[in-house]
């Protein structure tokens, strides 16, 4: 669970992804699964907003990922790309 500077509230669950809430207007912003957005897990352990705006997420066997939300892209490091695991915490 992290909120970001625009005031969006990010929550991984186990199972469904991650989600995003706007604090100021109380609805859904955006929907990460591994169906539709390419998070390569549904698991997510970990969340955490950056100072540059970007959102970190820590999967459960899917690597970590990087949320840019002003280019709107999704980014996965994996053990392909030098992760000790492809579960983060």
């Amino acid at each position: 669970l992290t909120e970001d500077r625009n005031g969006n509230l990010w929550i991984g669950f186990y199972g469904d992804g991650l989600h995003s809430y706007s604090l100021r207007s109380g609805k859904a912003v955006r929907h990460f699964n591994s169906g539709t957005q390419k998070l390569n897990s549904d698991i997510v352990f970990s969340v955490r907003a950056d100072r540059g705006g970007k959102i970190w997420i820590g999967t459960g066997g899917g690597g970590l990922c990087m949320h840019d939300p002003k280019n709107r892209t999704l980014t996965t490091f994996t053990e392909k790309n030098g992760l000790s695991n492809n579960t983060v915490y």
